[in-house]
């Protein structure tokens, strides 16, 4: 435990509580304004929209038609919750901001369940797209658009968590032996 602070089970649960009142607040409030789903309203320029749109699927529409799609789902929600804590209990000191990184993946998965269990598909209501100009030119020459799939504040805590915790994973945690030695100390007047 931190000095003065909460421990690493306590931080992932504020942080994923955080998350799904924030996910689950702001789907809320989407589904409570009408138009949207035909009317996007710019939020800057041309680029970030608010809309309504329901997916069926995971990411990107993925598995939207499969029938194992909500075996799936629980499955992965589940595993995302229970590793979580798992691994939160086995973190070094090293790994100090770990728990709130697992807390923006848990956080993101339960916001995401709780629309595929109450109401068969997940609200997005972020739309992006490259500005118009070079950007845009490009997007639609390299990746055939420029519009990227709409989003939701569960699936930014997901791609947040990932983003923040890759450096930990791609440098990896080093072990004692593998730690530069301490400097020597200095000598003392006796």
């Amino acid at each position: 435990m931190r000095a003065g602070g909460l421990g690493p089970l306590p931080r992932l649960g504020l942080v994923a509580g955080l998350v799904v009142a924030l996910d689950q607040a702001s789907k809320l409030w989407v589904r409570a304004t009408p138009g949207l789903e035909r009317r996007p309203q710019a939020l800057v320029g041309d680029w970030l929209l608010l809309i309504h749109s329901e997916n069926a699927g995971a990411a990107f529409g993925l598995f939207a038609d499969s029938a194992y799609r909500g075996v799936l789902f629980v499955l992965v929600a589940v595993l995302a919750v229970v590793g979580g804590a798992f691994a939160v209990r086995r973190l070094s000191a090293e790994l100090a901001h770990m728990p709130e990184f697992i807390g923006l993946l848990m956080g993101g998965a339960i916001g995401n369940s709780i629309d595929r269990f109450a109401r068969g598909s997940v609200t997005d209501f972020v739309l992006l797209r490259a500005p118009a100009g070079p950007l845009r030119r490009w997007a639609v020459d390299t990746l055939g658009g420029y519009t990227y799939p709409a989003f939701n504040v569960a699936d930014v805590a997901i791609v947040a968590a990932m983003l923040l915790a890759l450096p930990l994973f791609l440098l990896g945690q080093r072990e004692p032996d593998e730690l530069p030695p301490a400097p020597p100390e200095a000598p003392t007047l006796d």
